[in-house]
């Protein structure tokens, strides 16, 4: 009964969430280190000594907003896929995946991939009812990569990369603001890269095909 519940329940802790308190140290030795060395050589180090100083908060302030975010950025159990962020949420049944992959700069290409995993869904409203606006909003400005990529590779037009606000109609139902850009960005990215949703590898605690073979793993299991 131990092993089942192993399998059934992970929780994915990002990389770049463990890094928060490496650097939020190191900001603070760096700060204290320019605090004694300007003692004594303030005056002939001056600007070298604002610019270490200037340095050392940004290191620190990184970290600061690295501990910040969530715990866990991924939780998989019997019901499904959960991804958190400082922002929101958005979760998605086992059952309503369709596949997962490597994302690829075009779907004809076969030996690269970006630093992203692909989850594409059969349906997308209950995305659309699950994710919060202000996660939808934040991962606009998040997708950005995808968008210079996939320009790049002429999978997407200028128009169809700009931000769409119009509003998005999705089985009788009208979504404005945040939400329908987030939908109107869902659908461009389907285009280009066939997935809805994608998942940065610093958010991962371990090999992006790892992940994939896990997510794989849940959906043969709780999938009907």
């Amino acid at each position: 009964m131990k092993n089942a519940t192993n399998i059934s329940n992970k929780n994915i802790r990002a990389i770049n969430k463990r890094n928060g308190l490496f650097l939020t140290l190191l900001g603070t030795v760096l700060l204290l280190i320019m605090l004694l060395i300007g003692q004594y050589w303030w005056q002939s180090l001056k600007i070298q000594m604002i610019f270490l100083y200037m340095a050392s908060f940004v290191v620190f302030f990184i970290g600061i907003l690295k501990l910040r975010e969530p715990d866990y950025s991924y939780q998989l159990d019997s019901k499904g896929l959960t991804h958190t962020h400082r922002c929101g949420r958005w979760q998605i049944d086992w059952r309503n995946i369709q596949r997962v992959g490597a994302v690829k700069p075009d779907m004809s290409t076969m030996d690269k991939r970006l630093s992203y995993t692909g989850i594409k869904l059969k349906d997308i409203r209950p995305l659309a009812e699950t994710i919060s606006p202000r996660l939808a909003n934040r991962l606009l400005h998040e997708q950005k990569p995808l968008l210079i990529v996939a320009l790049k590779h002429d999978q997407l037009n200028m128009k169809q990369a700009i931000i769409d606000f119009e509003p998005f109609k999705l089985d009788g139902k009208i979504y404005k603001g945040p939400l329908a850009a987030f939908l109107h960005r869902t659908q461009a990215l389907d285009k280009a890269y066939g997935f809805h949703l994608f998942l940065a590898d610093d958010t991962l605690d371990r090999h992006p095909d790892e992940f994939i073979e896990l997510l794989k793993r849940h959906i043969e299991k709780y999938s009907p």
